[in-house]
């Protein structure tokens, strides 16, 4: 179950060590985010032509080279997202290398969980990614900064899909979200998706908000997607 409260986006996690890289999604998934792991730069480059990342979380001791290597590759420089270096490099020389190269922030290891997620957040503020004004549909109220839904003072908790695809829904509300586009912020990076697993999760988002009495409708598009609007009552 996603918490009320938690911020949940999409992280790219380039970490060769098992050991970290699971660790690192277990604390990150229970924060209600959707994690893609992978181990090497050319792994890293091809995830980002392949789906929109909100941060980057880039070790730098990588078996095709030094991570900072990324920031000049083609595929980074169209996308330019924010990049949080977590490193066992802890001189003060590759520190400001790795802030100087594009870095919006450096980490080293070991670290605190608490204080990774703190800087997290930190990153994410800075880069003005996220919305901080309130959505509203119908009764249905928004906050895109904490992912937060409610009706009235009543909050509305859902589990972690079923919340990435009402934050879908809900910022493109009135326009059709794309089922690829969806599946894509939703699962993964190479997770094995079931024809009908987007439309089950849809179904019961559909029932929950019913039971949470939102005036608000997921309408399918043939062909193409879903949208939102506010309900007929």
């Amino acid at each position: 179950m996603t918490h009320a409260g938690t911020s949940a986006v999409r992280l790219l996690i380039v970490e060769d060590d098992v050991y970290i890289a699971s660790g690192l999604d277990k604390l990150l998934k229970n924060e209600g985010h959707v994690i893609d792991i992978v181990d090497t730069l050319d792994s890293a480059r091809a995830a980002l032509l392949v789906a929109d990342y909100e941060l980057i979380l880039l070790d730098r001791g990588l078996p095709d080279g030094d991570g900072i290597r990324l920031f000049r590759t083609e595929e980074y420089q169209k996308s330019k997202q924010p990049v949080l270096i977590l490193t066992a490099m802890e001189d003060v020389p590759e520190r400001v290398k790795g802030l100087d190269a594009g870095a919006a922030d450096y980490l080293v290891k070991p670290f605190e969980p608490d204080e990774l997620l703190a800087r997290i957040r930190s990153a994410l503020r800075l880069s003005g990614h996220q919305e901080t004004n309130l959505v509203k549909i119908s009764n249905l109220i928004y906050d895109p900064l904490s992912k937060q839904a409610s009706v009235g003072d009543v909050p509305l908790v859902f589990p972690r899909r079923e919340l990435l695809i009402l934050d879908a829904l809900i910022m493109n509300a009135g326009r059709v979200v794309l089922r690829r586009n969806l599946e894509n912020y939703v699962y993964k990076l190479g997770e094995e998706i079931s024809s009908n697993s987007l439309d089950v999760n849809i179904s019961r988002l559909r029932q929950n908000l019913k039971k949470g009495e939102v005036n608000a409708e997921i309408h399918a598009v043939r062909g193409l997607g879903y949208l939102i609007k506010a309900g007929n009552k």
